[in-house]
């Protein structure tokens, strides 16, 4: 599961004073947090209907294809019984300027160390 965060709009102030400028950023600032904040809830949320999650480490744009930002790449091992629910919770979960993108199944790869790691 993937998470996407649209950049940050440049806005055009007509102020040229430092008050507007500082504004414009607590205001970029705060949205950033409450988005930041909305992306622990989603991963936590569905963490708990997986067997095992992982966060991997973001991907370029480059890479992804998209104009807007990797915020989160999760990955979650999911028991076959459980994945309707799993696929209706991301779905819930389009707020704050997030998308949310299911991509999947996968092979278990990304648990594949873990799993070694639990056996020894």
């Amino acid at each position: 599961m993937k998470a996407f965060r649209a950049p940050a709009p440049v806005e055009d102030s007509e102020e040229d004073s430092g008050v507007a400028y500082m504004d414009a950023r607590l205001r970029q600032s705060s949205a950033r947090d409450r988005a930041d904040e909305a992306v622990e809830d989603a991963f936590a949320r569905l963490a708990a209907l997986s067997v095992e999650a992982l966060a991997n480490p973001l991907q370029h744009r480059e890479l992804t294809g998209r104009d807007d930002d990797m915020v989160l790449n999760g990955v979650h091992l999911v028991e076959d019984a459980c994945e309707g629910d799993f696929r209706a919770a991301v779905e819930s979960l389009q707020a704050d300027g997030l998308t949310f993108e299911l991509t999947g199944p996968w092979p278990p790869y990304n648990f594949v160390k873990s799993s070694i790691e639990s056996a020894r």
